[in-house]
């Protein structure tokens, strides 16, 4: 399977369970917050999924609009023996188009992978020039999580990344 022949769509109610299982496949990875099927749930019109050619989901990504000018991409995740092939790409460049759509100018992310992200045009850039909001509502987010992730997100081990979106030439790949 590549990312080209995995379907992204938008998630239906009868993928919460596929993404929660996405996530915790990857619950080692520091940088990508575990979410419960409630949250998931209440969260849903966010999400994308990637299912494979038998309809099984394989990844899966969310673009969350906080505000008309901003939008952040997280629960990026990929099943391990899904990776390499593509999908996380495919799942990224389906948030870019998400974001587009939702008419926001900036996409923003934090992670412990920037050069990953880089490859799509996301750039570093300060925390602190978040809206106070927008850092609390992260700030929330951070202690839903088991104590393992407190440390890296509170002790700035992530990267604040964002990218313009709609303009041209952003994409470095």
């Amino acid at each position: 399977m590549t990312g080209e022949e995995a379907v992204i769509d938008a998630a239906a109610d009868s993928d919460v369970s596929g993404i929660v299982a996405v996530l915790r496949a990857n619950q080692d990875d520091r940088s990508l917050f575990q979410r419960s099927a409630a949250n998931v749930g209440r969260h849903l019109r966010d999400f994308l999924v990637a299912k494979d050619a038998a309809g099984r989901i394989v990844g899966c990504a969310a673009v969350h609009r906080y505000s008309t000018t901003l939008a952040e991409v997280l629960s990026v995740a990929v099943l391990p023996k899904a990776q390499g092939q593509q999908v996380g790409r495919g799942l990224v460049d389906a948030c870019l188009r998400r974001g587009e759509a939702l008419g926001v100018t900036w996409l923003w992310l934090a992670t412990l992978k920037p050069g990953y992200f880089a490859r799509f045009g996301f750039e570093p850039m300060s925390r602190w020039g978040l809206p106070a909001w927008v850092l609390w509502a992260k700030l929330r987010q951070v202690f839903e999580q088991t104590p393992d992730h407190w440390f890296p997100s509170l002790m700035g081990r992530q990267t604040f990344m964002r990218r313009a979106c709609g303009r041209a030439g952003t994409d470095q790949r």
